[in-house]
């Protein structure tokens, strides 16, 4: 093992360094509004509520209950992790005194809890330490979701660790990393005993960025087993091919991919290892030109669908994960100070305006997904009721528009964002001020406040939608600006107290075609994506209430051919400028109905539509088929849909209280499945006694397969012998019940018989 100041000193030098959030204040606009919302959604949360599993785990008797919904059921003390982040970079960005005082009890209550074990190890996992013995003694049984029999224990405990870490970097709570140092020191103790078969084998199930907060610590502290450890957590089945250049991401689930490669771009810093850098390098541009979507999100159900089919982005009605694109934007941000590059915040401006800022409601609340289905709504958190991952991210990403705008390079002064803001540059006795309207200006004034005359450059970023060249005046005189190779135009010059350097921002309407070059197409204006009003019927569960399955927009799906299509020539679809200034347009449809758009982060409690459909002139009745097509099967199974599971898949699957034995899930182009010589099964909803049958989705298999499929111990499906074709259903009738039930909940589970395995199923659907 290289000794650690060895490893610091062949890291990757970094001369870009953002400004800290306490030194820069938010002015007056969305994002500043956004903060405040998230600040009153984190004083809303009672930390002794969110306390309770951790004391609990740790024998002592919590102050109150815990919350309910995955607080409750599996991922106990998750979003105790994601509060202290939040909480830390809330008093960065406000100095709210509040928050400091919760934030400090609340670090003082884990490190009591820490105490009163005699290993370091604390955390809010359901009997944890029996989980960690086993651990210890070598029992690594790992699938993508569970350890041991627990729900992805290291994706809780990450957040934990850094919470405690946040805690300690952004509102400087000493205590925070005293009670982290320890933490890392009992898994130290465990680790020693894993070889690294063992180790590789753990990471198979998602681990969130153990990788990232080893680093973190590592260069916090200096200590060399922090650096070894976050390199162990590297999970080389995922570098590997990243490294090489490969894409194999189809079917895997997307989030726990990204805080690994967050990790790698650490690593890369701290170590220098190009390898690290090549991956993360890869990924992010994998992800970025290859599978995100106008609003800056990715994937559908959680998952990395084919790269070359989107047609589940506009099919299904769980679209983009907040979560992920909140994690992009991390993983810009580092890659952006080890090469600084305008791309990287350019898609840094995408997700944050499109796809973070929309998924808060005004009034308080986040999204999990963001359904791209033309006329579908999204579902919002409630603080009491829902602790999804997306809630847990959502507090933190609200906390920090502060980030991201300003930088230093040097002596050079980088402007990144269009965000309105102060800079204090204590450095320098300086303060600066962004002034904008933006997005909904096309202007950007920045004005000097100095003690003294200062020569030094100014970098504003030159974002790639911008229409025409810029403009840049000082004090009103037009000024040269050298535009450089990473994307920025530089002004070097001796600035004197009250100069205003004004940046002209023109936009223009343009509209961007689904990746894989489909027939649909989002329009925007500059930066900003504009959606459509499609009414607000029929919201259901438009506030989730605690249940398992809340976070999911259940309302009825509006039939695909009401969606009206766009014309889209060789120069694109023709938008008309209503008001400019209000970002206010207007298109036609192929029929010459007019539809009106705005910025989709400002709609909410409603309907909308982003991507339409479109034709060339003269094909729109052609079109208007091909949606009736895609129509027929999929609304009248969603519109008889009493409960359905997609198997292989995270979230389905903890949703409906996956378990089972001797069983393992995989993939065929890029759908999940789960097959088995054992038995799984799931808790299924039947409100109101609907169901009648079962559909079984399954896919061709090699050899003869076969399976029973019991509901509440009664056998209503024998499957037998090779299914095929490729991809395929079968319906199975259910016994008629003697009596009714108005809320009902069914065991569903597959066992396999005749010493075969199971098929591989890919889902199971109660129908009415």
């Amino acid at each position: 093992m290289r000794l650690f100041s060895t490893v610091l000193q062949e890291g990757i030098a970094r001369s870009m360094k953002f400004f800290p959030l306490e030194a820069v204040d938010l002015l007056d606009g969305v994002q500043r509004r956004a903060q405040e919302t998230d600040r009153r959604y984190l004083l809303a949360l009672e930390p002794d509520r969110l306390l309770a599993p951790v004391l609990r785990e740790a024998g002592l008797e919590p102050h109150a209950p815990a919350y309910p919904n995955w607080e409750s059921t599996g991922l106990d003390g998750h979003i105790l992790g994601h509060y202290l982040s939040a909480s830390a970079l809330m008093v960065a960005s406000t100095q709210d005194p509040e928050l400091r005082r919760r934030l400090e009890y609340s670090v003082g209550e884990v490190a009591r809890a820490q105490r009163a074990g005699d290993d370091g190890y604390v955390g809010g996992i359901p009997d944890g330490r029996s989980l960690w013995r086993q651990v210890a003694a070598g029992q690594v049984d790992a699938a993508d979701f569970s350890l041991d029999d627990r729900w992805v224990p290291w994706y809780n405990l990450h957040k934990l660790f850094a919470g405690l870490i946040d805690a300690y970097r952004h509102a400087a709570i000493d205590q925070a990393l005293d009670v982290v140092l320890r933490l890392s020191d009992w898994w130290h103790a465990i680790a020693r005993g894993l070889d690294e078969a063992q180790f590789e084998g753990m990471l198979t199930t998602e681990f969130g960025g153990m990788n990232e907060v080893f680093a973190d610590l590592a260069e916090l502290t200096g200590r060399p087993q922090d650096a070894a450890m976050a390199d162990r957590f590297a999970h080389r089945a995922l570098l590997e091919p990243l490294a090489a250049g490969e894409d194999r991401l189809d079917g895997m689930h997307a989030n726990t991919q990204i805080p690994k490669v967050i990790g790698y771009a650490r690593l890369a810093q701290v170590t220098g290892d190009r390898k690290f850098l090549d991956a993360a390098r890869f990924f992010w541009e994998t992800i970025v030109y290859g599978r995100t979507v106008a609003i800056g999100g990715h994937g559908t159900r959680e998952h990395f669908h084919p790269r070359t089919d989107f047609s589940s982005q506009v099919q299904e009605r769980e679209g983009p994960e907040s979560c992920n694109s909140v994690n992009m934007i991390d993983l810009s941000r580092i890659l952006f100070e080890i090469e600084p590059d305008r791309r990287y915040l350019d898609y840094a401006e995408k997700a944050q305006l499109n796809h973070v800022l929309s998924a808060q409601h005004p009034d308080g609340g986040f999204v999990y997904f963001t359904p791209l289905r033309p006329a579908h709504y999204r579902v919002y958190s409630q603080p009491s009721q829902g602790f999804w991952c997306c809630v847990g991210s959502g507090l933190e990403a609200q906390a920090r528009y502060g980030d991201l705008i300003w930088a230093q390079d040097g002596d050079a002064l980088v402007v990144s964002l269009f965000t309105p803001s102060t800079l204090r540059w204590a450095e320098r006795e300086a303060v600066v001020s962004l002034n904008t309207d933006f997005p909904f200006s096309d202007v950007a004034t920045l004005s000097f406040a100095l003690a003294v005359d200062q020569q030094f450059a100014v970098r504003l970023r030159v974002p790639e939608w911008l229409a025409g060249e810029p403009e840049w005046t000082v004090n009103g005189e037009p000024v040269p600006a050298v535009v450089r190779p990473d994307g920025y135009a530089e002004i070097d010059r001796t600035w004197s107290d009250g100069d205003r350097l004004q940046m002209l921002l023109p936009m223009t309407l343009h509209d961007e075609p689904l990746p894989d070059g489909s027939a649909w197409s989002a329009i925007e204006y500059g930066p900003v994506v504009l959606a459509a009003r499609n009414g607000s019927e029929n919201l259901d569960g438009l506030f989730a209430d605690d249940s398992r399955m809340g976070h999911i927009p259940h309302g009825p799906l509006r039939p695909m051919a009401t969606t009206p299509v766009l014309v889209r020539n060789e120069k694109g679809i023709d938008v008309s400028i209503i008001d400019a200034q209000r970002l206010e347009f207007a298109v036609q449809s192929a029929d010459g109905s007019t539809i009106a758009l705005e910025p989709f982060f400002g709609l909410h409690d409603i309907r909308y539509t982003i991507y339409w459909p479109t034709t060339p002139v003269g094909q729109a009745a052609q079109r208007h088929d091909e949606l009736l097509a895609m129509d027929a099967a999929a609304l009248s199974i969603d519109e008889r849909t009493v409960d359905h599971v997609t198997l292989g898949e995270q979230q389905p699957e903890s949703d409906h209280a996956f378990a089972g034995a001797d069983t393992t899930i995989g993939m065929l182009e890029g759908r999940r499945w789960r097959t088995g010589r054992g038995w799984f099964g799931y808790t299924m909803k039947d409100d109101g006694g609907e169901a009648v049958s079962l559909r079984v989705g399954l896919h061709t298999a090699e050899e003869a397969r076969s399976c029973v499929i019991e509901l509440d111990g009664v056998e209503v499906a024998r499957i037998v012998g090779r299914i095929g074709p490729l991809f395929t259903e079968v319906e199975f009738p259910l016994p008629p019940r003697d009596e009714e039930g108005t809320v009902e909940t069914h065991q569903l589970v597959v066992r396999a018989v005749d010493n075969l395995p199971t098929p591989d199923i890919t889902e199971l659907r109660l129908l009415r």
